[in-house]
């Protein structure tokens, strides 16, 4: 392979790689700012003073690329500094007043809460001051006036605004970073009565059409589907709008690797135009005239499915990717795929380097390269003699191609793996595809000729079952998905690497390349088996941190003991402990009420849990313990706690009453137990080996 071919594919893996270590590493803007000049000057040194002897297109090459690498790491800590300043400061007790624009409605069982993006702020010291920065706002779960807020109204409101926080339970999804990553750092609730509509829209003409084509789609489908899942798949698949889904049509669809379809995406976007590509594609013209014409036709095409779809992040990013994909292609010859889909990546990653860390992007842009490399290698080792043979198998290898570098980042984020993808595949895309163009075809005609759409809908809503049966079907197959998958950083960087090896020894077929991918297949196996030991050898204590009650995992060796207490859900206790059990390899759960047990010991260390189930004649005796753990209880002197169990650590429950962590945190000099709060210090992890 003549890796010259694709300079803009190694300058995006340069970027990429820049933002990620110094984000990963949290390296200061001097170490990217410092370098950055030294090299380039280098470059300008080799490029203009001096002659070398040796390739000078390669020292410049090289040089370029830790150019970018620097340029990476100084735009993330840019970007960071940005996000930083745009936080709305506020005291603990002062309210303040905004005044912004709904730009997102997000899913909540109970309450309104939006995404609102702020125009002025002001506090009662100040007078109002422009930002431009998102927030989380929200409302009562029986505010009337919040509910019939909808995107792109403008909103004024006062509230008392707190910066989000991770709870920092082991392995547990950071929403927090999550949200850092699309530039929202603080969240409010605010009061019935504390707010109000404005009634003058400020939206520039394409918001403002975007919005009400999106509405207007969404009122067709309402119009004519009467089924709440079929209603909710219909507005995920054609509007990326998935407030409707429920748990288990969102569950079937992931476990069967067909989750992408219920977000509008790349592949939404590539469906839509595919059929007027094809079309265009018939004629034999090639002059500048017609380049210049269809390039136009093309792009308004793919820029009117994004305004239909309300306009999202998520779906202009799809946009603007196939848009560089369409110019590329038509109007410079000889140009490749790979290197428009980084320029995509480039442009993308300049405008926000936080992107890299959305798994959404990554999924996207890896699943592109695995198909593009992968996908005529492997369709190439069958050639079916029939037309209808040739389509099944287009669409089997082109998910066997998507999955081969898409595997590792899935088991990493989810720690499972759909074992019939490419079933669903085969099902799910041709299906998709109809449904995409049907959908489209139901909303046009509701403008023009509504009668056409008694035909119409009728089919739409069948297509929307099928599917979704089919799904359901595959999901209830055995074995299809493998669960409780855990792969480390290192592992997910060795099958990184395993893959890149794989894809060098097919160009090159050197010897070297194929003994490096089994070195890292061997060190994946080796790391997993030192994971698996280290876990059997685990004799741990964690104090989760938890909403509405406390939750507590006693391990010894592969066991579990698992002690809950007060309003906790399944969805909760999977969301703060499942992917730190799946870490541990826990093969066995015995979960014991609080209330039935408050003394424990494990491993030689002794705990107690002191909640307001506990019998008042505990108190009578004295015991000596390492860890004592606070929650909603009855006694609530600190110090004659301190004097019975007289505790090495303190850990204090989330869900405390204020007045009570005070109590905690403002004991006399003459005690020196360490207190953890949890709501403050976050998850409390003790190691038995650390009571040794």
């Amino acid at each position: 392979m003549n890796w010259s071919l694709f300079p803009f594919l190694r300058i995006a893996f340069a970027l990429g790689c820049g933002i990620f270590i110094f984000e990963y590493l949290d390296l200061p803007i001097q170490w990217g700012t410092f370098p950055f000049l030294l090299v380039i000057s280098s470059y300008l040194i080799v490029e203009y003073l001096i002659k070398l002897q040796i390739n000078k297109s390669f020292v410049n090459g090289f040089l370029l690329i830790i150019i970018v690498f620097f340029f990476g790491g100084i735009i993330v800590n840019l970007k960071k500094s940005k996000l930083e300043n745009s936080i709305l400061v506020t005291g603990k007790d002062e309210k303040i007043v905004l005044y912004g624009k709904i730009s997102e409605k997000l899913k909540s069982a109970t309450k309104s809460k939006f995404i609102l993006k702020t125009i002025w702020e002001k506090t009662a010291q100040q007078t109002a001051k422009k930002y431009n920065t998102e927030i989380i706002v929200t409302f009562d779960a029986n505010d009337t006036i919040a509910k019939t807020y909808k995107e792109g109204d403008y909103i004024l409101a006062s509230t008392h605004l707190r910066q989000v926080k991770s709870t920092n339970n082991p392995e547990a999804f950071d929403y927090a970073y999550y949200l850092k990553t699309k530039g929202i750092l603080q969240q409010g609730y605010i009061k019935p009565g504390a707010h109000r509509i404005d009634t003058l829209n400020q939206e520039n003409f394409f918001m403002k059409t975007a919005r009400f084509c999106s509405n207007y789609a969404s009122i067709t489908f309402r119009k004519y589907i009467n089924d709440p899942q079929i209603l909710g798949i219909a507005e995920a698949i054609l509007l990326g709008q998935n407030l409707l889904l429920s748990e288990d049509i969102y569950q079937n669809y992931s476990d069967t690797g067909a989750i992408h379809v219920l977000s509008v995406s790349g592949l939404h976007v590539a469906i839509f135009i595919s059929v007027f590509i094809w079309m265009f594609s018939k004629s034999s013209r090639e002059d500048f005239t017609w380049k210049i014409l269809k390039i136009t036709s093309l792009l308004a095409i793919v820029w009117f499915y994004v305004i239909l779809t309300g306009m999202a992040p998520s779906v202009i990013r799809a946009g603007t990717m196939v848009s560089l994909y369409l110019i590329g292609t038509n109007l410079f010859k000889g140009t490749n795929s790979y290197n428009i889909i980084a320029i995509a990546a480039i442009v993308m990653l300049i405008f926000n380097p936080f992107y890299i860390f959305q798994a959404s992007f990554q999924f996207s842009f890896i699943s592109l390269l695995s198909i593009l490399y992968f996908q005529p290698k492997i369709k190439a080792w069958w050639k079916p003699d029939t037309k209808a043979g040739n389509f099944v198998w287009d669409l089997i290898n082109v998910s066997l191609a998507a999955q081969i570098m898409i595997f590792p980042v899935t088991i990493y984020y989810f720690h499972q793996f759909p074992s019939y993808f490419a079933i669903s595949g085969i099902i799910a895309v041709p299906l998709v595809t109809i449904i995409i163009y049907s959908g489209t075809l139901l909303i046009i005609f509701e403008a023009i000729c509504s009668s056409i759409n008694l035909l119409l809908a009728p089919l739409f809503t069948l297509l929307i079952k099928w599917l979704n049966v089919c799904i359901e079907w595959i999901s209830e197959l055995p074995y299809s998905k493998i669960e409780n998958i855990w792969i480390s950083d290192i592992g997910l960087l060795l099958m990184i690497l395993s893959i890149i090896f794989l894809i060098i020894w097919l160009e090159v077929r050197r010897i070297g390349f194929f003994y490096s991918l089994l070195v890292c297949l061997i060190l994946i196996v080796i790391e997993n088996r030192i994971d698996y030991f280290n876990a059997s050898e685990k004799h741990d204590v964690i104090v989760y941190d938890t909403y509405g009650g406390y939750l507590v995992d006693i391990i010894e060796k592969k066991s579990l003991w698992s002690i809950k207490f007060g309003d906790l859900s399944q969805k909760n206790i999977d969301f703060a402990a499942k992917n730190n059990r799946i870490k541990h390899r826990l093969d066995q759960k015995n979960e014991n009420s609080a209330k039935d047990k408050n003394l424990i010991s494990t491993n030689g260390m002794l705990m107690y849990l002191a909640n307001d189930e506990e019998h008042p004649n505990i108190l009578r005796d004295k015991i000596k313990v390492k860890l004592l753990i606070i929650t909603k209880c009855k006694n609530n002197s600190p110090e004659k706690l301190l004097r019975k169990f007289e505790p090495e650590i303190v850990v204090l429950d989330r869900n405390l009453q204020p007045w009570i962590v005070e109590k905690w945190l403002n004991l006399p000099d003459n005690f020196f137990t360490k207190i953890h709060n949890i709501k403050v210090d976050g998850a409390f992890v003790l190691s038995a080996y650390q009571t040794k």
